[in-house]
């Protein structure tokens, strides 16, 4: 949702703060934007969030990798244990 000149205009009133300058700022502001120039404390900053994001994705490709050792190894004992029941049942 945009923000009309009227709405800027209103809510800087009894202000020095220049609507021209509110709006050009609102219009060149982006979510990116936003995370980057972020600096209120206890707030996580664009950085920070995509380290969260890099470490969680690192953290669900470890647990790919184990859980497809994990099947490995249960389809090796199976084949192994298949074999064994062969061998004795001959």
């Amino acid at each position: 949702n945009k923000l009309t000149p009227s709405e800027i205009k209103q809510s800087i009133k009894d202000t020095k703060v220049d609507s021209k300058l509110v709006s050009e700022i609102i219009q060149s502001t982006t979510t990116t934007s936003s995370l980057k120039d972020r600096i209120s404390q206890g707030s996580s900053g664009f950085a920070e969030q995509k380290r969260m994001i890099e470490e969680r994705r690192d953290k669900i490709n470890q647990y790919r990798t184990e859980i497809t050792h994990r099947d490995n190894e249960i389809t090796n004992a199976l084949d192994d244990l298949a074999t064994k029941v062969k061998e004795l049942m001959n």
